[in-house]
């Protein structure tokens, strides 16, 4: 059985310590070990489940002072996506930001970011945004942002929407499986809208008939999904 690393115990924030003894006691090395099978790679990785980390999120107040404490001190799976549940989205400014990127190191963070906070930010993480655009992480987190924004029914510019079903028929997108992925889960959050659904059903029909594997996948798997 796993514990909280002593260095970790001295630190001064209680409600951060109190969240992450709470996740020390439900630890699964069972799940912890499978994770690692199917290549996600943490410093520490207790093993908790998603549904028991919200959970335990719940136990405490939004608290932006605790979120960065727990993503500046604790370099644990279980931290870090506890992080994204406990923060407070509209306090989140451009540095956070920066460092958040930096943290994103599986697919799994990325996916509980951008529901957890990037989702609800004023605006959504921005595709085009000159500084971050080359980023594969920012891309990746800006679909998935998108995505659950309009799941969540967010606010979002349709302007912005039918800019990113232009962009999605570009191949620098289609990199490897995560960023198909994220463009899959786009698609289908997209096509729920009925305004954009035939836009996204041409797109799909043009992915499928791309010379590109990934692209053809991707498209395929829509229709398939959609018909």
């Amino acid at each position: 059985m796993f514990k909280l690393p002593n260095n970790l115990v001295k630190l001064p924030n209680n409600t951060a310590k109190q969240l992450m003894n709470k996740v020390v006691a439900r630890q699964n090395g069972d799940v912890s070990n499978g994770m690692k099978k199917f290549g996600y790679q943490y410093d520490l990785n207790y093993g908790v489940n998603i549904p028991t980390l919200k959970q335990i999120a719940q136990t405490t107040e939004p608290s932006h002072e605790v979120a960065n404490f727990l993503r500046q001190h604790y370099n644990i799976r279980e931290a870090l996506i506890l992080s994204s549940m406990v923060d407070e989205p509209d306090k989140i400014t451009h540095n956070d930001t920066l460092n958040i990127l930096k943290i994103l190191s599986t697919v799994e963070l990325i996916q509980q970011f951008a529901r957890n906070i990037f989702a609800h930010t004023k605006p959504i993480p921005n595709l085009f945004n000159e500084e971050l655009k080359e980023n594969n992480t920012w891309t990746l987190l800006c679909f998935w942002s998108l995505g659950w924004a309009l799941r969540l029914q967010k606010s979002v510019d349709e302007e912005y929407i039918n800019l990113i079903i232009k962009e999605l028929e570009k191949e620098e997108y289609y990199k490897d499986k995560p960023s198909s992925m994220a463009i899959q889960f786009l698609m289908q959050s997209v096509g729920e809208n009925t305004e954009y659904n035939n836009k996204i059903l041409n797109l799909a029909e043009y992915l499928s008939k791309n010379d590109n594997s990934l692209m053809q996948n991707t498209g395929n798997e829509y229709l398939w999904i959609n018909s």
